[in-house]
């Protein structure tokens, strides 16, 4: 993914359901949930564990998502940004 890409919608609703959701999300259920392809939505979540953005736990056979404090920050700030645009 270039830099020009993370306000792109889907990276911008995956960052702001993970900031949001009171469930524990993992990749499939993020993809489902914003209405995106596995493929699409692996490759965001591995540019944002690259970012720092993103952490992921191994429980069992799932892999659990959540977001690091960098991650939560810029979330708040995005959706901040969004709510101004509108």
């Amino acid at each position: 993914m270039t830099k020009n890409r993370f306000l792109w919608d889907k990276p911008f609703e995956i960052l702001t359901l993970l900031r949001t959701s009171k469930d524990r999300l993992f990749s499939y259920k993020v993809s489902r949930l914003t209405n995106t392809t596995a493929d699409r939505t692996s490759t965001i979540l591995k540019e944002f564990e690259k970012m720092k953005i993103i952490n992921r736990k191994k429980e069992g056979r799932r892999i659990y998502l959540t977001l690091t404090k960098e991650g939560e920050s810029i979330a708040d700030f995005l959706t901040k940004i969004k709510k101004l645009t509108i």
